[in-house]
Formats: C-alpha cells, sequence, structure tokens
C-alpha cells in the first residue's frame, strides 16, 4: 500500500509540474556588469512567471549597494513576434538593494499570449544597446 501511495504522489507531482520549466540549461549570459542566469519558469493563470538568478560586479568586499533597476538591463518578451505585456512592481526584485557580487532573484512575469507558442526573452541593456536572448519551449 505505501508503494501505492509513493507512485500515485510521484506521478500526481509530475503531472502538476507539466506547466514548470527548468532553464538551467541555459547557462549563464553576461550583459554588462551583470549576470544572468535563467533558473525555472511557470504558467500561472496566463502568466509566465520566470526566475532568473543575478550578480553585479565581482568585488565582494565592497559596502556598495545597488538595485536591479540600476543596472540599465531591461527584459522583454515576445511570442509570435509580438512584445508581451509585463509586470514591473515590488514583487519582481528589480528595486530591491542589494550589496555588490552578490547573488540575488529576479522574478520577472508576463501576460502570455497562449500557453502553447514559444517565448523568447529578451535581456537588453539600454545603454550600449547590447542583448542576450533565451527561448522557453511552451509546446515541449
Amino acid at each position: 500500500m505505501k508503494k501505492f501511495i509513493v507512485i500515485f504522489f510521484a506521478l500526481f507531482l509530475a503531472a502538476c509540474g507539466s506547466n514548470s520549466f527548468d532553464l538551467e540549461d541555459i547557462g549563464t549570459m553576461e550583459i554588462s556588469d551583470v549576470k544572468l542566469t535563467p533558473q525555472t519558469a511557470t504558467i500561472d493563470h496566463g502568466y509566465l512567471n520566470i526566475t532568473v538568478k543575478w550578480i553585479r560586479g565581482d568585488d565582494e568586499d565592497s559596502m556598495n549597494k545597488a538595485s536591479f533597476s540600476e543596472s540599465g538591463v531591461l527584459f522583454f518578451a515576445t511570442q509570435n513576434e509580438d512584445y508581451l505585456e509585463g509586470l514591473s512592481d515590488n514583487s519582481t526584485r528589480m528595486f530591491d538593494d542589494v550589496y555588490d557580487a552578490t547573488e540575488n532573484n529576479l522574478y520577472l512575469k508576463f501576460k502570455l499570449e497562449n500557453e502553447e507558442d514559444n517565448v523568447e526573452i529578451i535581456a537588453k541593456d539600454v545603454v550600449d544597446e547590447s542583448e542576450k536572448s533565451f527561448t522557453i519551449e511552451l509546446g515541449k
């Protein structure tokens, strides 16, 4: 009976996780002096939620604090070549002041057109106009 419960629970978790995407294979992208590492993405009520680990600078002894929003890097998302509406409030953690050279998380949120077509996430430095991007394959 215990084996049945464990198997049932594992199948239940697998079914619930079908709207969850592991992004760690994308690796770390560097844009200006910011390192971005996509972690996970989930779909919830028509929104794509993305967790991105970030770190800025490399002086671990620095006492300087700044928020991600001060980095000059903005995130955009496209689906079927249309830009998606992004949510930018305190829940994204973009406005939290953090010490240089410490890992932090961003919680990006974009309103999807649909839950089947791929979404391209673009990180763009508005100062030097460089950009990096990655694709989340929703229909997988």
